[in-house]
């Protein structure tokens, strides 16, 4: 399988728990209330950069923060197909000698 087509940058987010069901977000009719709602529950968000081998072999990085208070983090991981889709298996680790 060629893997070149998940190069890029891609964005992340993470959310905390929530228990709770939150709204829909229509794109095109956004409500404030409901915004307010989902932001709430954000608690970090960055942009990954994946550059794949050939075989899926993923070493890259998660870039979160920003200019003012980086907080990168080292990506290593795999893209592989089971089952008939294609999973990231990635793990993010803090780099030496900074906040992460």
């Amino acid at each position: 399988m060629q893997y070149g087509q998940f190069a890029g940058s891609w964005i992340h987010r993470s959310f905390v728990n929530c228990g709770a069901l939150l709204p829909f977000l229509n794109p095109d009719k956004l409500v404030a209330t409901d915004v307010e709602k989902w932001s709430r529950y954000l608690f970090r968000q960055g942009v990954m950069t994946f550059d794949p081998t050939v075989a899926g072999d993923l070493t890259d990085t998660l870039r979160l923060g920003d200019e003012a208070g980086p907080l990168d983090m080292s990506l290593q991981g795999k893209i592989e197909p089971q089952d008939g889709q294609t999973w990231f298996r990635w793990n993010a680790c803090g780099i030496a000698n900074t906040p992460t």
